[in-house]
């Protein structure tokens, strides 16, 4: 999912929004050595943190594996991780997902 489409910037490249929601920066670390990252409240109103506030990692050929490795399995393996947030039965594939089966929006 392109950047773009889940997040907005203020002209100083500060997080404003995520998924529509206003971004908070909070303090985490201990004193001293706090640092200010980003969150957001999701559906239930809970306090997110923003994992991934730079958007989707650029594309590496070597973080892949061939293309014929990929099987429907695969697909629908990382599908489901991407849609319940664990492995089906706890399994995870022993090769890793493709790039665009990854979701940076978390």
């Amino acid at each position: 999912m392109p950047q773009g489409e889940w997040i907005t910037r203020h002209a100083n490249g500060a997080v404003r929004t995520f998924k529509g929601a206003a971004v908070q920066y909070v303090a985490i670390g201990k004193e001293g050595e706090q640092t200010q990252e980003p969150h957001y409240r999701d559906a239930n109103g809970n306090m997110e943190r923003i994992w991934h506030p730079e958007g989707n990692a650029a594309f590496r050929a070597e973080m892949e594996a061939p293309a014929e490795a990929y099987t429907t399995e695969h697909e629908a393996a990382y599908k489901f991780m991407a849609e319940q947030g664990t492995f089906k039965d706890g399994i995870m594939p022993e090769i890793p997902p493709k790039c665009e089966w990854i979701r940076w929006d978390v």
